[in-house]
């Protein structure tokens, strides 16, 4: 291992070098931080943790090119930057790192990465770059149960400002384990956190994973605990923020069987931006399928999360499936200008839980605004944040032809302590104009306690356009031409781009038009207020940056 330390400092501050105490106490008020390049021996486990053990904050590890099989997981306490020799042609060339955990006899939820710094890492950059990953997915049969392996990639967990960054990678072979009680007894490593089987599962850190290639049955999670709803620091909290989980300009390909999990979930207070990624599921075998949800509360306690974004994604999808971008079950959503590559496609919003009396009893969450859909009931933030959907803003997502995607209003079963429908205009608003509406679905169980249990789906289809007079939905158009008047709730996206169709440049991954605008919601004195803008685009964690991180110049050697 080889250990050098740049000459030019990260942080420059002007520190006197007159006198020894005056040189001290500068160094004192300002922390210079020193980049430090640390040479692993090779691309083995063995290797690249004992480069890690000798890193410091703000340190990058350089991770050599080569074929190496990884039985255990890297442990990293501090923020520093992993840094391989490239992600493509593997095995011949790259950086390439496949795992043996199962043979290992290592659990379903032990990842490659495992990411859990020090408080004293704040305002430091983890970043993970130019490397493959092998998830080594796997399938055995347990009686006639299908079950399955692969090793998680990541699981970071952190404190509040502490940025990460996953890059230029490749990760083949993902997948999250199935939560299957036939499949324990011959699961490698016994009992599992099934949560923690994610592929990437993300907590209370705010970041991006952009410009990878991830293959498998791809898997996010995003979430901050449930005691996030309870505490000062995320009062307010809304979409259009950096204090995210953001997805965006990822390859992301869903092929491997058996699985119905979606893309990415956001759940117990967390939430994920989903921009301009190429989503392919022509691979994927089920008809039906979604990219993506909000997880509502329900039993357990089990909080829902903050809300989620989805905009600019291509999904790429068979004649034969019928998807959802995104379901809205809990928290502030905002989805728009999505683009199918087929005549199908939709959006659904859905309340997943009633007054759950498990949450309601949890002193940890406070009792809903009046006016809200369980108002009184003790399942809101302390913030007056409730926790199923609000302030949902589903516009101009697209199918191929350029019809607008269906969207839907499920309402769950009855042994869910009921839940109620949600009000469209008063919980959620869609594109404005005639839409038609039919039951497309109602499940009616016909056994023991659901002897009488209904889910009922309300699905609307658009049907014609007509001028946008402010009393409902969603307008488009010109800032100027918002109407006068308005129905406080209802929304107008201002923009001088399209709002007939999502032209290409605008959707999939690396934009050339991106997505430009901002959503003025009507307020109670019939005024429109600037209520959402689309966070900074490229994410500014990937600002200056080159997509390989080159070697330092003119270092010298520490030891």
């Amino acid at each position: 291992m080889q250990r050098v330390r740049t000459e030019s400092k990260i942080l420059k501050r002007p520190c006197s070098l007159i006198i020894f105490a005056v040189y001290c106490i500068c160094c004192m008020a300002f922390t210079e931080a020193y980049a430090v390049t640390i040479q692993a021996k090779s691309c083995s486990l063995a290797d690249v943790q004992y480069a890690v053990n000798s890193a410091a904050n703000n340190d990058v590890i350089i991770i050599p090119a080569g074929n190496c099989n990884w039985n255990a997981t890297l442990t990293i306490t501090k923020a520093i930057t992993l840094q391989g020799a490239g992600a493509d042609g593997c095995p011949e060339a790259g950086t390439c790192i496949t795992s043996t955990f199962r043979q290992n006899n290592q659990k379903a939820d032990a990842p490659f990465i495992s990411y859990n710094p020090a408080s004293s890492s704040v305002g430091f950059l983890f970043r993970v770059t130019n490397m493959q990953f092998n998830a080594a997915y796997y399938t055995w049969k347990a009686g006639s149960t299908t079950c399955s392996y692969a090793t998680p990639i990541l699981h970071a967990t952190g404190h509040y400002n502490s940025p990460f960054r996953v890059d230029h990678n490749r990760f083949i072979n993902v997948y999250r384990v199935k939560n299957d009680l036939a499949c324990m007894s011959t699961m490698p490593g016994g009992t599992y956190n099934w949560q923690k089987s994610r592929p990437f599962h993300i907590a209370y850190l705010k970041g991006v994973i952009d410009s990878n290639y991830i293959q498998g049955s791809p898997a996010f999670g995003h979430t901050r605990w449930g005691g996030a709803w309870k505490q000062a620091t995320w009062d307010g909290w809304d979409n259009g923020t950096d204090d995210n989980l953001f997805i965006e300009d990822n390859i992301l390909v869903k092929n491997l069987q058996p699985s119905k999990f979606q893309i990415g979930i956001s759940d117990q207070g967390g939430s994920i931006v989903y921009r301009y990624n190429d989503v392919d599921f022509t691979g994927h075998t089920p008809t039906y399928f979604y990219m993506a949800d909000t997880h509502g509360h329900q039993a357990g306690p089990t909080a829902a999360s903050f809300g989620g974004e989805a905009y600019g994604n291509k999904i790429i999808a068979r004649s034969d499936q019928g998807f959802n971008v995104m379901e809205a079950r809990g928290g502030r959503v905002k989805v728009f200008y999505n683009k199918s590559t087929t005549n199908a496609g939709g959006v659904r919003v859905r309340t997943l839980w009633g007054d759950d009396t498990d949450v309601d009893s949890s002193t940890t969450f406070a009792a809903c605004p009046s006016g809200t859909l369980y108002a009184g009931i003790n399942v809101c933030g302390i913030d007056g944040r409730t926790q199923h959907p609000e302030k949902v803003y589903i516009w101009n997502n697209r199918k191929y032809n350029d019809a607008l995607l269906n969207v839907s209003n499920t309402k769950g079963a009855i042994s869910w302590n009921g839940p109620k429908l949600l009000r469209e205009n008063q919980e959620w608003w869609k594109d404005y104009g005639t839409w038609g509406e039919a039951v497309s679905y109602q499940d009616t169980k016909k056994t023991g306690i659901y002897s009488n249990d209904i889910e009922t789906t309300y699905t609307y289809t658009f049907k014609s356009a007509g001028a946008f007079d402010g009393s409902s939905g969603i307008g488009c158009g010109n800032v100027e031409e918002r109407p006068s008047r308005c129905t406080p709730g209802v929304g107008f996206w201002a923009t001088n781009q399209s709002c007939s169709s999502v032209p290409k440049g605008m959707y999939g991954k690396n934009p050339t038009n991106p997505i430009q605008g901002t959503l003025y919601i009507c307020g109670s004195s019939n005024n429109w207020v600037a209520s959402y803008t689309p966070y900074t685009y490229p994410h500014p964690l990937r600002s200056g940056e080159a997509d390989t991180i080159s070697a330092p110049k003119g270092f010298k050697l520490v030891n």
